[in-house]
């Protein structure tokens, strides 16, 4: 999975969120290591998200109960609009100059 570059800094990511691929721009160079490091553990957190949708999907079709699930702590789809809020949100913050 490749993420958005946001910030200059694009990931491609395994489904269990492990980095194979990261691309920066001179942007995220400017923004600095702490920048970059925010945005490679959120991508491949999100890319680690999406991953376990998916599993979801089709542990869920084997006859595996959501509660089950739950239980294990197999993400589900609010726990991805959730991350794609607060990115969203702490991308904002370190664009005005405040960090979290």
């Amino acid at each position: 999975m490749s993420g958005p570059s946001l910030g200059g800094v694009e990931v491609t990511a395994t489904d269990a969120g492990f980095p194979t691929d990261i691309q920066l721009t001179a942007q995220a160079l400017r923004l600095g290591a702490a920048h970059i490091a925010r945005e490679v553990l959120n991508q491949c957190h999100r890319a680690a998200t999406v991953g376990g949708i998916t599993a979801r999907q089709e542990l869920e079709k084997l006859g595996i109960s959501p509660r089950s699930l739950n239980e294990l702590g197999v993400p589900n789809r609010n726990d991805l609009e959730e991350l794609m809020h607060s990115t969203r949100s702490t991308h904002r913050l370190n664009q005005l100059g405040i960090s979290r």
